[in-house]
């Protein structure tokens, strides 16, 4: 016998995960309240090549009212300046965490696409497409709750992805490092988030 209730619960997860999905590809990033993201702990500073980063702002991507991602961002020296946060010259890290949903690697890659292609100038996207799709092929398999996401820019080094525990490479250079970090805090990236991420919030 079909057991109703349990129909309505697929029906629940799988809308669930088609709003993650959705979310992913369009690159949305809506910030939340912080008592959103109390269940995970963001540390107060942590420490790359012996510098200390100092949290600067915890945001939410969400789908409606679904939590998808929570985010933390690390900066050596903490601003309220988003140009600061794309241009300087410091190590940045940013944390994020997929929540209680599980989101195919095909929607998380297209969602990286387009948050490159949006947010950056045609020659930029063109000079660096390689690249781009490098960055993108890094997310390999399907995020589910907890999976973490590191991303850090080294000054002299690059850009690098640790994904579900997995150091995946490198971009070298910080021409890429900031065509990502425009993505989140450039002119046209959602106003909302930059507060977030900027403290402001």
């Amino acid at each position: 016998m079909i057991n109703p209730r349990r129909i309505r619960t697929r029906l629940k997860l799988a809308a669930l995960t088609i709003a993650a999905a959705v979310f992913i590809a369009i690159g949305g990033y809506v910030p939340a309240a912080m008592a959103d993201v109390q269940e995970l702990e963001f540390s107060d500073t942590i420490t790359i090549a012996e510098k200390k980063l100092k949290l600067n702002g915890v945001g939410n991507r969400k789908y409606l009212w679904y939590r998808v991602i929570t985010g933390g961002l690390y900066l050596e020296r903490p601003t309220r300046d988003p140009r600061i946060v794309i241009e300087s010259e410091q190590i940045k890290s940013l944390h994020e965490h997929f929540r209680s949903v599980k989101v195919q690697t095909t929607w998380i890659r297209r969602g990286v696409l387009r948050l490159f292609t949006k947010h950056n100038p045609k020659e930029l996207v063109e000079k660096h497409k390689e690249n781009i799709d490098k960055f993108a092929s890094w997310f390999d398999k399907d995020a589910r709750k907890g999976t973490k996401v590191i991303i850090t820019y080294m000054p002299g080094n690059g850009l690098s992805l640790e994904y579900d525990g997995e150091l995946k490479g490198t971009i070298p250079g910080g021409e890429f490092a900031r065509m990502y970090f425009r993505s989140i805090f450039g002119e046209d990236a959602d106003k909302k988030t930059k507060e977030e991420f900027l403290g402001i919030r």
